[in-house]
C-alpha cells in the first residue's frame, strides 16, 4: 500500500494547512517575483504523519460537518440581513413576521 492509500484527502488538507506543515514547505519554496514554485522532488521530502484510519474517519466526518456548518450560517446570516432590511423598510412588525413565516429562508 502506498502512502496516498494511507491517507483520507481531507486528513491531508488539514495537515499541509497546519503551521508546521507550512513551515515545512516554505523551506522548498522556490522563486521570489510573486511565482513561487515547489519541485516535484521536495514535495516528495515532506513528512506527513500517518494516523490511524479511525481517527482519519472521524476527522474526515468533523471537517464535512464544519463544511454543513459554514454553509447553514452563511445562510442564517442572509436571512438575518434580508430581516434587517425588512425592519429598516417596513418595520420590525413586519421583519418579525418573515422570520416566524420562515418565507425565503431555503434549504
Amino acid at each position: 500500500m502506498n502512502t496516498a492509500s494511507k491517507i483520507q484527502p481531507a486528513v491531508l488538507n488539514l495537515f499541509l494547512q497546519s503551521k508546521i506543515a507550512q513551515e515545512i514547505i516554505y523551506r522548498y519554496v522556490v522563486g521570489s517575483t510573486g511565482i513561487i514554485n515547489i519541485y516535484d522532488s521536495d514535495i516528495a521530502k515532506i513528512p506527513v504523519p500517518i494516523i490511524p484510519m479511525a481517527t482519519q474517519e472521524k476527522v474526515s466526518a468533523l471537517v464535512e460537518k464544519s463544511f454543513a456548518l459554514r454553509a447553514e450560517s452563511k445562510r442564517l446570516l442572509e436571512v438575518a440581513k434580508l430581516a434587517v432590511e425588512i425592519a429598516i423598510e417596513r418595520g420590525e412588525n413586519a421583519a418579525t413576521e418573515y422570520l416566524r413565516r420562515g418565507e425565503n429562508f431555503g434549504d
